[in-house]
């Protein structure tokens, strides 16, 4: 879904917002607005807004932007969850809502003109813009709006139906208005905005194809922004912007999709990549390495960084941190005592890795929704603690006792690389869940050696996690780690072959629906879906709940704090690190803009930037006078 920003209405609609009517439709006294809000608040942006001030409405739309994807594709079908798709998809679709990056708890609309909901929540009505339209000219349908979840339902990805089982019924009230009704059991007051965030797919493509295909034999079609230009099967694809787009006229279209061509180029691997942007086949990289951000970028090394052609900069992140962590398959017996997790986990020394690879840079992850409002902190208290000591009462035995005591921390070793304090604590604990060292191996009652595989698809990973090995080595366990091209890691997820792999579950500052995809027992126990963790827990359902059906900030922060501390003291994964800062290496081609002064921002740092006409054109005779 191509990230849209803001809505303009029309006609009718404009001068009842502008006149802070409310209207009643089919005799259903609810507000018609141009906005949705998390708690029935106000939005930031009026119905007419222009632009947005985070970006530049005269930025040109010009040139093109090379990025690098490590692997190949074999699909352009990115339904149903099977092919290796390729890059760029959402770029093809919009969606009926959008949020903006600098305002939390709103949504506006993109392909919806107006959204019509009782306080209930109970049901919601999207209208559609008459503006809408497909690439051969016809309108955007209420009708396509209902065949998208309807194909889906039936034959798309699986969990798609879990995710979006609170839906009673989708009814097509018009040419351009579709109202979906939930079930009374329903609790989710973000249910309006993941429907709404979802991209609509045009029913005379797809009605007569199988949702369960992989194909690379016709391009797919959408209302976005882009268009595939061409491809080239496993090496690149190619998307064009479209210069019929439907939504130039509006907000969201000003200053940002500023590139007239992007292209992905598929490499076999990082350091092929990093290569790639040294010499200028790439325009743009984020470094995720720290060795190599350190090592393989000198200005000594490569003049294009010492003359400032290529440059090398790091930008201030102080967002909420994504979880970086080491997941268990919580469906396998061995992992269900929660102190075999934890001993586990005191098997990773951090501070060594920090020190050996990161050159003590990174900071260790101790929150699944680190650096933000949301993290437990200290003892639970207020709001936070009322929630769990209800749970408790709920749940007798389920909470870990440690929720109400201070936050855990994992323990810190010397960077030495003799983690033996916190290799005894792991045996004490292992021996505490039934398994004792014996003749140098890890035994249960039945003289069962633990044992235990890491798998994970990147080469890099290899460095932290083989001194995580030996060290599950040393207390006794068979440890082994498999390195698996990703369309075998794919695989074993899906179908959960697998003991332990390396995960990223992106963070949400609005964390309720997010929520329910990765920790839902439903979806925890559905095959396939990105809860393949398979954990299930009627105290995280719980917190879910709450945190779908919270009315007020301060209440999903309370919620957010109580889910943060319960899945950190039952040691769900093992928490890895993160980084504060942005890594970029970019050529000198770019137009920029500096978010760095905006506190409310929350997009990218290269968010709306633009690729500058003169510095393009003379780009390559700046890189041949070096």
């Amino acid at each position: 879904m191509t990230n849209h920003l803001g809505k303009i209405a029309s006609g009718t609609a404009l001068l009842l917002l502008a006149a802070g009517m409310t209207s009643a439709e089919n005799d259903m006294d609810a507000p018609i607005q141009h906005f949705i809000h998390k708690f029935d608040g106000e939005a930031r942006y009026p119905a007419d807004v222009e632009s947005y001030p985070y970006l530049n409405p005269d930025a040109p739309v010009y040139g093109e932007y090379v990025s690098a994807v490590v692997g190949g594709f074999n699909d352009f079908n990115n339904l149903n969850g099977r092919g290796d798709d390729a890059a760029g998809l959402g770029l093809l679709y919009d969606s009926m809502l959008g949020g903006v990056a600098d305002e939390l708890d709103t949504s506006y609309g993109i392909l919806a003109e107006t959204i019509q909901m009782p306080k209930d929540r109970s049901w919601v009505i999207y209208k559609l813009r008459d503006e809408a339209r497909w690439p051969n000219g016809s309108p955007v349908t209420a009708e396509d709006v209902k065949f998208t979840f309807d194909f889906q339902f039936e034959k798309g990805w699986p969990g798609f139906a879990d995710a979006f089982a609170m839906i009673e019924s989708i009814e097509v009230l018009d040419g351009n208005r579709v109202k979906f009704s939930f079930t009374e059991d329903n609790t989710d007051r973000n249910v309006p905005f993941t429907i709404g965030g979802e991209a609509i797919i045009p029913k005379y493509f797809w009605e007569d194809r199988d949702p369960q295909e992989i194909f690379l034999d016709v391009y797919p079609i959408g209302s976005g922004e882009y268009r595939i230009k061409e491809h080239q099967d496993e090496n690149y694809i190619v998307y064009e912007r479209r210069d019929d787009y439907w939504g130039d006229s509006f907000a969201w279209a000003q200053g940002s999709a500023n590139f007239q061509t992007m292209r992905y180029k598929y490499y076999n691997d990082v350091t092929t990549i990093r290569n790639a942007i040294k010499v200028g086949e790439i325009d743009m990289r984020g470094e995720n390495q720290m060795k190599a951000w350190v090592n393989d970028y000198k200005a000594e090394d490569i003049p294009a960084i010492a003359e400032g052609l290529l440059i090398k900069k790091e930008f201030e992140d102080n967002e909420i941190q994504n979880t970086q962590a080491m997941f268990f398959n919580l469906q396998k017996e061995k992992f269900q005592d929660r102190r075999v997790r934890e001993a586990i986990g005191l098997a990773f020394d951090f501070e060594f890795t920090n020190k050996q690879l990161f050159y003590g840079r990174y900071l260790r992850q101790n929150s699944h929704l680190e650096n933000s409002q949301l993290e437990a902190t200290g003892v639970a208290s207020g709001r936070e603690l009322e929630i769990l000591q209800a749970l408790d009462a709920k749940f007798p035995g389920q909470l870990p006792a440690t929720v109400f005591g201070e936050q855990y921390f994992y323990p810190e070793t010397d960077g030495s690389g003799n983690n033996r304090d916190n290799l005894r604590k792991a045996l004490n604990l292992f021996a505490e869940a039934g398994w004792n060292l014996e003749d140098g191996k890890l035994v249960n009652a039945d003289g069962e050696q633990f044992a235990l595989e890491i798998v994970d698809s990147s080469p890099d990973s290899e460095r932290y996690i083989l001194p995580w090995v030996e060290n599950l080595e040393r207390i006794g366990i068979d440890a082994t780690f498999s390195l698996l091209d990703p369309t075998q890691w794919i695989e074993k997820i899906r179908t959960r072959d697998f003991d332990m792999t390396d995960y990223v579950y992106r963070a949400s500052y609005t964390p309720g629906t997010q929520m329910r995809y990765y920790w839902s027992s439903e979806l925890a126990a559905t095959p396939g879906s990105i809860a393949f963790h398979g954990y299930e827990s009627e105290v995280l359902d719980d917190l879910i709940a709450q945190l779908t059906s919270a009315e007020s900030r301060a209440e999903l922060n309370a919620v957010s704090k109580a889910l943060d501390r319960v899945l950190i003291s039952e040691h769900v994964v093992v928490l890895e690190w993160y980084y504060n800062k942005s890594r970029l290496l970019y050529w000198d081609k770019f137009g920029v803009i500096d978010h760095s002064d905006d506190e409310d921002y929350l997009g990218s740092p290269t968010g709306g930037w633009w690729i500058d006409e003169a510095l393009d054109m003379t780009l390559d005779e700046r890189r041949e006078a070096l």
